[in-house]
């Protein structure tokens, strides 16, 4: 979410950095209250000088303790800068100040997925959606955290709500499939995956998860194919010739199997499931070697 800011800069497609200058001037030349100084940091955001944001946003509430959209900028400065547990902090304080406004509810549910704590999360986004059912971004975040919690049967109830009013985010019907196939239910992972990939047909994430569809299914002709594709959009990605490898096996290709493995060192050396992989497979195909004297069972 982009910061607030509590006066419009401009009206007129000033540059960022004239803005910014602007805005430093009339501070130096006496105009010093804290929306000047939040203005001045809003500026900076924008420009991506989140340090310097940080400490206008830090000196406007030192000015004015109350200055709502310097604190609320102030915490998605630090969110930027992976200070999770301050922007939090103050994301609670804006939420419990203006417990009316929707939208500041949304991002304090986001400070805790930001901080890792999914289960509060959770708890805030489920409130949210009991008032405010159609709030789809509120619903996709539901689904992400209970994803993360491993509560695969709900993430996968909230990811089909997500679909059926949003039938083109292949991001939600990717987790739907990723879901589905922690559950095993692949031929429904299948489905919902295709649905993803008729949106973005290049995602490669999507094509490997198909592929771990497909072969928990048991249809390791159709997951080599999709995998086969995967490494054409991204022919460098070590983890994918690895499931390759895999799937050829499972097929009886063991040639192809070894050189998808060997492919995979090639990109990554040091790639243990690969090395492993190899190693096993080349086990397997080595014959014992024949006794020098007659073996008799007695």
């Amino acid at each position: 979410m982009s910061p607030q800011h509590a006066v419009p800069l401009s009206q007129h497609a000033v540059p960022l950095s004239e803005q910014i200058s602007l805005l430093r001037a009339a501070i130096a030349h006496g105009h010093v209250d804290a929306t000047a100084h939040s203005n001045l940091g809003y500026a900076l955001f924008q420009a991506e000088a989140i340090d310097e944001a940080i400490s206008e946003f830090r000196a406007a509430l030192l000015l004015d303790d109350s200055h709502t959209a310097a604190r609320y900028n102030l915490a998605e400065a630090l969110s930027r800068q992976g200070e999770t547990s301050e922007a939090l902090a103050l994301f609670q304080r804006i939420a419990a100040e203006h417990p009316e406004r929707e939208t500041v509810r949304y991002r304090l549910a986001l400070a805790y997925l930001e901080d890792q704590d999914f289960t509060t999360a959770v708890e805030h986004l489920s409130a949210l959606l009991a008032e405010a059912p159609q709030h789809q971004g509120a619903q996709l975040q539901l689904g992400y955290a209970l994803l993360k919690l491993q509560r695969w049967e709900s993430a996968a109830e909230s990811f089909r709500k997500v679909v059926q009013n949003e039938p083109q985010n292949a991001g939600a019907f990717f987790n739907l499939g990723y879901a589905y196939n922690q559950m095993a239910r692949y031929d429904d992972s299948i489905w919902a995956l295709q649905q993803a990939l008729c949106i973005e047909p290049a995602a490669i994430d999507v094509w490997d998860t198909l592929a771990f569809a497909l072969n928990g299914a048991g249809r390791h002709s159709e997951a080599a194919l999709a995998l086969e594709h995967a490494v054409q959009l991204d022919p460098l990605n070590a983890n994918v010739f690895v499931r390759l490898g895999f799937t050829y096996a499972q097929l009886g290709n063991l040639d192809a199997a070894e050189t998808a493995y060997a492919t995979a060192l090639k990109i990554a050396p040091e790639h243990e499931n690969a090395q492993a992989s190899l190693e096993l497979l080349r086990r397997q195909r080595t014959p014992l070697p024949i006794p020098s004297t007659p073996q008799f069972l007695v």
